[in-house]
């Protein structure tokens, strides 16, 4: 076993080279598949299969040194199982040439990059290269010259603007002084003008009703300075007149407004008052129509309800007459059927006194007033169990104690009682917490053995010696007392601390059905003495209004309807005796001639040692009358009387030795089933009256008529509204005056400045250019052969070869931060399936030689790996499972230089062997991590089959019996049939061996020296032909015995395994015949070798009684060796393998000898 740790190995260039020459076949058929060349048949036909990975590698994430923006490209498309790599391409001359365009102020448009494609070689990869080249010195000269000539065109248009800017100076001094005259007068008359608008908004504003009037006076205006200046004084003394206007006709308008205000105000007021008052009077006036209506309205309201009261009045007394002839004759009916319970009684009384003597009759007068029997619809709910027991775990524990009687499953015992049984001593029968559940559960009886029969529904729970269960059954249909119907009933069942030779658990059983009956099973403390389980039973019965019933018994009182439950099956055996014990709430009444009586030891059981076979009648059988179908059930019963509301009674189970009146005879389980029931054994127990009551006559009352009231009604008030003044009508008025505005100057224009030159736009591009970048991995055999996806055998050999990829990279200039992060290469390999020759390892580079600067690392426990490594693996993206090899750049300044710069691709070698046992899927992944970014390579998958064989033992081959087990005569004859291991198709590894070992006792057998090679299967050899299944193939089989030892061993000779088709499957069966000498059990087993891989069979033992009679055996004849040569193949072959193949085949198929070999 490996520790947790990693093994450093130092400079790979330390490591020896091994290998097979096949193996160095695969490095060069994977170095020139990479550059699209041929060397192998096997490689160049069969491209690597890509696998997505489970997840992609990404990037380094922390803080990264500045990067051009291919460097940064190159990055950002790492880690990826198969992507693309950016090739650096210098852009810098065009984007110079571009920056001093842009600053001279030409319009500088770069253009969607020319993507170059991907190339898949160096040669693709520095063509295009070139071409990128040659364009850009195309696009430098193009833009340099277009900014040239942009230069020079500015620089003259520079100098026309200047001139042209001194003849505008004066032009523009002339302009401004006839617009300040212009503006100063315009803005005299907008004043002017303006005012008159804000006069009228003004006044407006104050008078809402004001009347203004609007003229214009036209002053005579040019448009020169002079003429400006004369217009602005003229408008001037408009403007005053103007604001005399205003001020005159704000006083009047004032006076005016203010008359009419005071006369409107006095107006309000006369309305308000008058408003008031007529509400004031409207408002009485509503009040005594309001009351004037209610006073109607309540009147018909009276008269309307005094009419239904007379139609309630008429209908209600016919109805009552109705209903009472009905109750008439309904009494009727009573009062006889009341008569005819009385008679019924009396008479049941009175045979009741007649025949109390009699065999089967109470030997006392009493009415049984409780009916508690069949309930089939009952619910059942039991508390105060230690545990449940699942129906299902009640079953199994049913089966379990059915098993322990050595019975079969057709004849399950389903009674709890058999829990006391000596054989169901083991708690966990019925306490395994698999068989438990948290509430009581019900159990449906199957065919079988069980109390109630099948169908019946049961449950059962665990207890302990004093603690009390209660269960409880509700919707009771059939129940009542004295007539009234009981709604539930509660009983608590306990075991006594009384009780002798009893072990502190207990089982109780109860049915659904209350008729069904209850089940207690105890056990033995110790099965060699007497026991006696002592049960204490209470009882609550409860009206259909939920109050406990109290029951009555008073002795000699024939009239009082009882509560009685029937003490019946009180069976005494030689061995035990089922007795009950009488309280002060539940008398005991003897059942005449009965063998149930009261002893002085105060219990009720039988006077007899076996009261049950029928010996008092003359049967003389087991159980006979303990039977309620029985005509003398009565004879093993008697009654109890309840009292009270809490009544109990006692059961008790024991032996005759313990009860002193007599000697027993063995000794019985402890336990007993009961039921709880007013069903009574006797006969002609009077039950009470059954009176129905009669129903009292209905008398009408009818309704009285309400009083009519008489209405007193109000008369309406007038109302009579104040005068209002005349309002006065506005008189005053406002005119005003505007005048006309001023003419717009002409100025003269400046001379227009010479257009600059246009902008030109230049156009230039950048390119992108990819190389394929793919880290690949393939596995091969030892003859060099592609077996990718192929079946190994056990503990084969996988030849891995593995290519770092740098082509992609050949001529990179990265910065050194960038070379900083790293180089590494990892194999993750499966260890639990494979194991690392790790002597065999080698790295060369594309031309043959070694590689220099890597050093190994074995990795069992990331844990002990630095944290340098750990966290190169972390950033890189990459996640490598369980163990893994790991090839790290020593100094990656000098690894990038020498292999990544000139872009060497590197090879690794790292054969690994199947482990020993292994067999099914397996996989094989490496990552290169390059400049720190994480690459996947493509999954190599394979599969180791499971290998199987078989021995049998023939009489005879063809049709012949399998003897395995059984018996073979001394002296016969018989054969050893070893079914070899079944190679599955599409093989990776060539056949080397294939050989049958069998070592035989031999003490019993003789190698009679006749032996079969069969074809297991069609197998198909490499030049196409078919050896069909079931053919003789022993001419290539070799024969070596070893009699001294006794051993035998067929092997399939090398030039035969040499000519088979690895895609095709290989079985190869061998029969072997002996002679049996000597008596006794002999035991065989064999060897099938597969390629070194050992698989043993399974054992066959048969046996050779002594003969009665030996004799003697006439010599076996040597077998003759048939001539070397393959056999016919497709539809022609030898009559002779023919006839043979087709003769055990038959044989085979008749008696299933061939196995399945499909898995």
């Amino acid at each position: 076993m490996k520790s947790n740790e990693t093994k450093t190995y130092g400079s790979i260039r330390k490591i020896k080279a091994y290998g097979t020459c096949g193996v160095i076949l695969g490095l060069a058929a994977l170095a020139v598949a990479t550059t699209n060349g041929v060397q192998a048949d096997e490689v160049a036909k069969t491209e690597p299969t890509t696998v997505a990975p489970a997840n992609t590698a990404t990037n380094l994430p922390d803080s990264q040194p500045a990067k051009t923006a291919e460097q940064q490209n190159q990055l950002n498309q790492a880690g990826q199982a198969q992507g693309n790599v950016t090739v650096q391409v210098d852009n810098s001359q065009v984007n110079q040439a571009a920056q001093a365009a842009k600053k001279e102020g030409v319009e500088v448009v770069q253009d969607a990059p020319v993507d170059k494609g991907t190339t898949n070689t160096l040669a693709e990869t520095q063509k295009a290269q070139a071409e990128i080249a040659a364009d850009q010195a195309k696009q430098k000269a193009a833009v340099e010259k277009t900014t040239e000539d942009y230069v020079k065109a500015k620089a003259d248009h520079a100098k026309a603007v200047e001139a042209t800017k001194k003849q505008n100076d004066q032009i523009v001094a002339d302009n401004k002084a006839l617009k300040e005259a212009h503006d100063k007068a315009e803005k005299a008359g907008q004043d002017v003008n303006q005012a008159v608008s804000t006069a009228k908004d003004k006044v407006k504003a104050e008078f809402k009703d004001a009347q203004v009037s609007e003229s214009s006076k036209t002053v005579k205006v040019e448009a020169t300075k002079e003429s400006y200046d004369a217009y602005s004084k003229e408008v001037t003394k408009v403007k005053e007149d103007n604001q005399k206007s205003i001020d005159t006709y704000i006083a009047e308008k004032r006076q005016e407004d203010k008359d009419i205000a005071d006369t409107k105000a006095y107006n309000e007021g006369v309305r308000k008052r008058n408003t008031e008052g007529k509400a004031k009077v409207d408002a009485e006036n509503a009040e005594i129509a309001k009351r004037n209506k209610a006073q109607l309205d309540h009147k018909k309201s009276v008269e309307a309800e005094n009419a239904e009261i007379t139609k309630r009045n008429e209908a209600g007394k016919a109805k009552v007459d109705a209903e009472n002839k009905v109750i008439d004759a309904y009494n009727k009916t009573v009062t006889e059927h009341n008569k005819a319970e009385d008679a019924r009684v009396a008479k049941e009384k009175a045979e009741a006194e007649k025949n109390r003597v009699k065999d089967g009759y109470l030997s006392e007068v009493v009415s049984q007033g409780l009916v508690f029997k069949n309930e089939a619809d009952a619910h059942i709910d039991v508390k105060g169990a230690d545990s449940y027991i699942s129906a299902k775990g009640l079953h199994e524990a049913f089966k379990d104690i059915t098993k322990s009687m050595g019975l079969g499953e057709d004849q399950l015992q389903q009674y709890v009682t058999y829990f006391s049984l000596p054989s169901a001593q083991d708690l966990k029968i019925s306490k395994d917490p698999s068989r438990l559940t948290s509430n009581f559960e019900l159990y449906k009886a199957k065919a079988g053995f069980v109390f109630g029969g099948e169908g019946n529904q049961f449950g059962a729970v665990n207890s302990k010696v004093g603690k009390t269960v209660t269960v409880t059954y509700t919707n009771l249909k059939n129940s009542s007392y004295k007539g009234r119907a009981i709604s539930k009933m509660e009983l608590d069942v306990t075991v006594k601390p009384t009780s002798e030779n009893i072990q502190d658990d207990v089982v109780f059983g109860f049915s659904k059905n209350p008729a069904k009956g209850i089940e207690v099973a105890a056990r033995y403390k110790d099965t060699n003495k007497d026991y006696k389980l002592d049960l204490s039973l209470r009882t609550r019965f409860y009206d259909a209004d939920g109050n406990l019933i109290n029951f009555e018994d008073n002795k000699d009182n024939p009239n009082e309807a009882k509560g009685l439950l029937s003490l019946s099956s009180l069976n005494a055996y030689k061995n035990h005796v089922e007795t009950a014990r009488p309280s002060d709430t539940a008398r005991f009444i003897q059942i005449s001639g009965s063998s149930i009586v009261k002893h002085d030891n105060g219990l009720v059981y039988s006077n007899e040692k076996d009261n049950s076979n029928g010996n008092h009648f003359g049967l003389n059988q087991h159980n006979i009358i303990d039977s309620t179908t029985s005509p003398y059930y009565w004879y093993l019963a008697g009654a109890l009387a309840l009292k009270g509301t809490n009544p109990e009674y006692g059961i008790t189970v024991t032996s005759w030795d313990k009860l002193g009146d007599r000697k027993g005879e063995g000794r019985f389980t402890p336990s007993i089933w009961f039921t709880v029931t007013s069903e009574l054994a006797a006969t002609g127990v009077p039950t009470p009256p059954r009176y129905q009551k009669t129903k009292e006559p209905k008398n009408f009352i009818p309704e009285k008529l309400k009083e009519v009231p008489t209405p007193k009604l109000e008369t309406p008030k007038n109302f009579t509204p104040e005068k209002e003044k005349t309002v006065p009508t506005p008189k005053a008025k406002l005119s005003l005056v505007t005048v006309n505005g001023v003419p717009t100057p002409t100025y003269k224009p400046t001379e227009k400045l010479p257009t600059p030159p246009v902008v030109p736009t230049v156009h230039y591009h950048r390119y992108q250019l990819k190389a394929q970048f793919k880290v690949e991995k393939h596995n091969y055999n030892a003859k060099g052969e592609l077996i990718d996806d192929k079946e190994m055998l056990p503990e084969g050999i996988n030849y891995y070869v593995s290519k770092w990829s740098n082509w992609q990279n050949k001529g990179n200039q990265s910065s050194k931060d960038v070379v900083k992060r790293g180089f590494a290469y990892i194999e993750d390999y499966d260890e639990t399936k494979v194991t690392g020759l790790e002597s065999r390892f080698q790295v060369k580079d594309a031309e043959g030689k070694a590689v220099n600067g890597l050093k190994m690392y074995h990795v069992l426990d990331r844990k002990t790996l630095s944290k340098a490594l750990n966290d190169m693996i972390d950033r890189s993206g990459i996640s490598p499972k369980g163990a893994f090899y790991m090839w790290v750049a020593e100094k990656p300044e000098e690894f990038y230089k020498a292999y990544v710069q000139t872009g060497m691709d590197l090879f690794f070698h790292t054969p690994m062997q199947n482990k020993k046992g292994f067999t099914g899927k397996y996989t094989n992944q490496t990552f290169q991590v390059q400049f720190g970014n994480g690459y996947y390579s493509n999954v190599v998958v394979n599969h180791v089959p499971e290998l199987k064989v078989q021995k049998r033992v023939y009489n005879k081959l063809g049709n012949g019996q399998n003897l395995d087990g059984k018996l073979i005569k001394l002296g016969d004859k018989f054969y050893y049939y070893l079914d070899g291991a079944k190679l599955p198709a599409n093989r990776g590894e060539a056949l080397k061996e294939y050989r049958f070992f069998d070592d035989f006792d031999q003490k019993g057998d003789e190698f009679t020296g006749e032996y079969k090679a069969l074809a297991g299967v069609d197998i198909k050899l490499k030049d196409g032909s078919v050896i069909k299944a079931g053919t003789d193939l022993s001419q290539y089989a070799e024969l070596k015995y070893d009699k001294a030892k006794g051993i035998v061993e067929i092997s399939m000779k090398q030039d035969f395994l040499d000519k088979v088709d690895n895609a095709s499957e290989f079985d190869v069966d061998a029969a072997i015949q002996m002679k049996r000498i000597a008596s006794g059990t002999f035991e065989n087993t064999y060897k099938n070798v597969v390629n070194g891989h050992e698989i043993v069979s399974n054992t066959v033992k048969t046996t050779t009684p002594e003969p009665e009679k030996p004799q003697p055996k006439k010599p076996t004849p040597a077998p003759k060796t048939p001539a070397p040569a393959l056999p016919q193949t497709g539809e022609r072959s030898s009559i002779g393998l023919v006839a043979l193949g087709l003769s055990m085949l038959a044989g085979f198929g008749l008696f299933g000898l061939k196995k399945h070999k499909e898995n």
